[in-house]
């Protein structure tokens, strides 16, 4: 997640005691802890039959029109960085971060998006959406647990903090996530 967005700001801030994060690094002002480190996904309409058995070149992805979040959003300026990386330009027809609206245009055929696997495991399941890895090193991002350090965690703090990280980590082990998906959390 960008140090820009609303959630890093009200944490550093110290107007929330805690929030889940994706690629926070710590500050001096917040303290973060690794938990899940996820892959991104090409996905998209089922009859593109992509399959997590053949990986995907960016450069084979930029070919289609693209469904994105809007800036600045995290996840839109990670896909755009690889993008320049790898020398291509996406042609972004729709912006939308409402993940369910980005679900339902790629599976209408009205572009192609990459998203964490956890994202679209049901809809691919299903036969509602394809979907299928990055090659190497392809895209991956963490989710972080971020607190601020302007104050120490309360009792009930640190309460939800421990159901909280209780919870991700079973969400984890339940096959959530799926097999790209590496616990980190400690």
């Amino acid at each position: 997640m960008l140090a820009s967005t609303p959630a890093f700001w009200r944490v550093e801030k110290g107007d929330i005691d805690i929030a889940l994060l994706y690629g926070q690094k710590e500050t001096p002002a917040l303290q973060v802890k690794a938990l899940v480190e996820e892959s991104l996904w090409v996905v998209a309409p089922p009859s593109a039959r992509l399959s997590h058995k053949r990986p995907l070149a960016l450069a084979q992805v930029a070919q289609h029109p693209f469904i994105l979040p809007g800036p600045p959003q995290g996840l839109r300026a990670m896909i755009e960085h690889a993008a320049t990386e790898a020398g291509v330009a996406l042609d972004v027809v729709a912006e939308t971060n409402a993940l369910s609206v980005q679900k339902s245009l790629v599976a209408e055929g009205q572009g192609w998006t990459i998203l964490p696997a956890v994202c679209v495991k049901q809809e691919v399941e299903r036969g509602q959406l394809s979907a299928a890895p990055l090659i190497p090193p392809g895209l991956r991002r963490t989710i972080v647990l971020a607190a601020p350090t302007t104050r120490q965690a309360t009792a009930p703090v640190r309460c939800v903090v421990a159901t909280l990280l209780e919870q991700v980590k079973m969400a984890f082990d339940a096959g959530h996530w799926g097999v790209f998906a590496r616990w980190i959390g400690r």
